[in-house]
């Protein structure tokens, strides 16, 4: 992991299926439809990543899914569990971008699969990929919009820049921010600051300066979240996973790693822990 260091919507369609009769679920081996024997790490917002246990009192029997009070957590995951799905998807990612020169324009949580005990992970979800230049500097045809899930895009996303493959390396960065955070990229900052067990997510009738926590939410878009004091420590046993955050989560696209970097980082790691996982 020395290649890397710490620094001090609207859904629409894929196009790949009116190209060249190209269907999403053919173009790549990672395209695969849902399993029922496949669990998603994350429920879109994120909610699944938390493992909250499925118990409610009747204040919470409005909330979709889990709970969403953090007195319900179970447990953070372990750096093994964090270290597989990073292996995983940065292979997946390798691969599109590499051999079908697609970027896939929505990683998060919501879109990785799991099954059993982490035993494989599968990216999915393609319904918005688009097709990337043979060099991946840009998207191969003029008039595609990434479309992406506001919390996890980028300063190029949001400001009409130029997509790369490295708009997938910055959700892929948040995404490894999700699994030691615990949360939704920049949403605590829409939360009412005196409910700790709030995800973010504040209510229609909540009477608050909602304004200004709007202000803060969007300035903060594009940019790097900031890690849990745990992870501050430099001794942290998760610091090559957080070193690779970091680096993905650069807000100039040409200082973050590609995908093919990032593997080539991992391994070291991942054999020298001897970890067995089915991409």
């Amino acid at each position: 992991m020395s290649e890397f260091s710490t620094p001090v919507n609207q859904r629409s369609g894929s196009r790949l299926s009116e190209e060249d009769g190209i269907s999403p679920y053919n173009a790549s081996p990672f395209m695969i439809p849902p399993s029922p024997f496949m669990t998603r790490l994350g429920c879109g917002t994120g909610v699944n990543v938390y493992r909250f246990k499925r118990e409610a009192n009747e204040n919470d029997m409005n909330l979709p899914g889990p709970s969403k009070r953090k007195n319900f957590l179970e447990e953070d995951f372990a750096y093994d569990e964090v270290l597989k799905v990073s292996w995983a998807i940065a292979n997946a990612l390798s691969y599109i971008h590499n051999e079908n020169k697609l970027l896939h324009g929505d990683i998060k949580s919501g879109n990785v699969l799991i099954r059993g005990d982490f035993e494989a992970v599968k990216l999915c979800d393609f319904g918005v990929a688009l097709r990337l230049k043979d060099d991946l500097s840009g998207l191969k045809n003029p008039g595609d919009k990434y479309i992406g899930t506001e919390p996890w895009k980028c300063k190029e996303a949001l400001e009409g820049g130029v997509i790369t493959d490295k708009a997938d390396i910055f959700a892929f960065g948040l995404l490894i921010w999700e699994m030691l955070a615990l949360n939704v990229p920049h949403v605590d900052l829409l939360a009412d600051s005196d409910d700790e067990g709030d995800t973010g997510l504040t209510s229609d009738d909540e009477e608050d300066d909602g304004d200004c926590d709007t202000e803060e939410y969007l300035a903060a878009l594009g940019t790097r979240p900031p890690l849990p004091n745990k992870f501050q420590t430099a001794d942290s046993m998760m610091t090559p996973v957080i070193q690779l955050f970091c680096c993905c989560t650069s807000e100039d696209p040409k200082e973050r790693p590609s995908a093919k970097d990032i593997v080539a980082a991992l391994k070291p790691e991942i054999l020298a822990k001897n970890i067995q996982c089915v991409q």
